[in-house]
């Protein structure tokens, strides 16, 4: 009888370590995320895919626009237009860097020969995301798209469509109570070279 009694209250005691165990466990969560506060979490995320979607998107040209020589003044209307959209999503060296590829995108445009006809990005997987105080440090993996026009000498418009999967690697910075970019790195995934 006392061998029962002891057994019943070692297997108790198992499974009372058990229930401690998954607590804890619990408590500290699960899978490659850090989740610090679920609005942080929200609003990083969020953040991270309008800003993800804004650079596959922050060249495509006005439904107005209808090929040759892209003008001065339609260039200025689409930077204008990017870097009021950048404004919410990137600050400081984040938003610089964006208008270096808003210039390099619009200038590649210029002579009409190059035309960006689409893009955007059609998933996106977060990896990792860390907050430490006001600053975040995100990994995600983004298959992008774009549709692309090189006009040929005989006058016709050869499309590519390159599809790529990117590891990005994005910093931001709480200000003010609102989270923005402020770094961006991408390479392409193994396999996913053009």
């Amino acid at each position: 009888m006392k061998r029962i009694a002891v057994r019943v209250a070692a297997a108790i005691g198992v499974v009372i370590l058990l229930a401690i165990a998954v607590t804890v466990i619990r408590s500290f969560g699960t899978g490659p995320v850090d989740r610090a506060d679920s609005a942080d979490d929200a609003a990083i995320r969020g953040v991270v895919t309008s800003a993800l979607h804004l650079l596959q998107e922050e060249s495509l040209p006005p439904s107005k626009y209808t090929g040759g020589p892209m003008s001065a003044e339609l260039r200025a209307e689409m930077s204008a237009k990017a870097m009021a959209e950048a404004a919410q999503l990137f600050t400081g060296d984040g938003l610089s860097w964006f208008q270096t590829v808003v210039n390099h995108n619009l200038d590649e445009q210029a002579s009409g020969s190059i035309r960006h006809l689409g893009g955007g990005v059609s998933r996106i997987v977060f990896t990792s995301i860390s907050v430490t105080g006001d600053q975040a440090s995100v990994d995600a993996t983004e298959d992008v798209w774009a549709d692309v026009g090189q006009t040929q000498d005989s006058g016709m418009v050869a499309v590519a469509h390159p599809k790529n999967t990117m590891l990005a690697k994005l910093l931001l910075q709480r200000v003010d109570g609102k989270w923005y970019v402020t770094d961006y790195h991408a390479g392409f995934a193994a396999g996913s070279e053009p």
